[in-house]
């Protein structure tokens, strides 16, 4: 192995960098550095530690062995073991699984190509470009993407791994370099792109593919303004909005009364049974999440946020403190 491979094997596993521009006998040694460390339970060694037996630096391939210490480091938090542990599970050996062949896939939206265009291509490439099911877990999203898709593919797979794609990442994961193979090209891809930005705020550690959202129920912006609960309602904030007595009338109704049916099904299962814990959780969820969302904006509507976190205040006090026990919204962005 000459310098620059070892550089580029450095870097695609994270070494420290006392660890580059040296020989093989260094990257031999840092093997038993991190088994040392590992032993002891250093989870950042312990994820090195499983990269060096996924890729065979300074130690024999050994795929067992990779997943045993991604798994060790994972169980301690450590997000990029999770995503390790991910793409050798869901990986075959098989050149049908790794060309695609046999990937069902969800997409929603447009560009850089067009939705229609991109399906016909992408069914000369996978099994089959399907509607949201709790069984796929690949969803391909355009710069302009129909949100309710997106949330129902996400709802179905709450817990679970979900693979968020943009359109340029499959390309590059058929021609054989899956971004998520590889955190600075996934954080490369993802820079910029509306879909990626979502994530961030509001998802914790994303990149392990797990959709597990920052509290105990998925946290969303309303899927369509037209469409949602609080929309429905005449809930509004900012400068045309509704006066706070008004808005907390109807936020009581919504929180207290049946609903009427605005979206799928599944969206409503979440909204629960008027007056219950659950239904209480998705409306500060709702609220909280709309102000980090708008927080995230580069002209922040500072007044509709004010009022957002007033009513949340408000529903705290009146309805949740001292009656339900679960974690409380936040309007705090929790960027990766």
């Amino acid at each position: 192995m000459n310098t620059k491979e070892i550089e580029s094997s450095a870097e695609t596993l994270n070494l420290p960098k006392q660890h580059t521009k040296r020989t093989k006998q260094d990257l031999v040694d840092a093997v038993k550095q991190y088994r040392h460390d590992a032993e002891q339970g250093n989870a950042e060694a312990q994820f090195l530690l499983g990269c060096c037996y996924q890729f065979g630096e300074g130690i024999a391939k050994d795929k067992a062995e990779a997943v045993k210490w991604y798994r060790n480091a994972a169980e301690q938090g450590d997000a990029d073991a999770q995503t390790a542990i991910n793409r050798l599970e869901n990986s075959a050996d098989n050149s049908d699984d790794k060309n695609c062949n046999n990937c069902l896939v969800v997409t929603t939206g447009s560009l850089p190509y067009k939705e229609d265009d991109f399906d016909d291509f992408l069914r000369t490439k996978v099994k089959d470009v399907c509607t949201p099911s709790e069984n796929i877990d690949i969803i391909i999203v355009g710069k302009e993407f129909n949100p309710t898709i997106l949330y129902e593919q996400m709802n179905l797979r709450i817990g679970k791994s979900l693979f968020v794609y943009s359109q340029e990442m499959f390309l590059s994961r058929l021609a054989g370099k899956d971004p998520y193979d590889d955190r600075h090209a996934l954080m490369k891809f993802a820079e910029g792109h509306p879909v990626f930005e979502f994530l961030n705020i509001f998802f914790v550690d994303w990149t392990t593919t797990h959709i597990v959202p920052s509290s105990n129920e998925l946290i969303i912006v309303e899927p369509d303004a037209d469409e949602g609960v609080l929309e429905n309602n005449g809930y509004e904030v900012g400068r045309t909005g509704k006066r706070r007595e008004e808005r907390r009338r109807i936020l009581a109704k919504v929180f207290t009364t049946k609903l009427n049916n605005v979206n799928s099904l599944q969206y409503m299962k979440q909204w629960d049974n008027p007056s219950s814990g659950k239904r209480l959780q998705k409306l500060a969820n709702t609220i909280a999440s709309l102000a980090r969302f708008a927080k995230g904006r580069n002209n922040p509507p500072q007044q509709a946020i004010d009022e957002w976190e007033e009513d949340l205040a408000w529903l705290k006090k009146t309805y949740y403190s001292g009656r339900f026990n679960f974690d409380w919204s936040s309007t705090i962005r929790k960027i990766n």
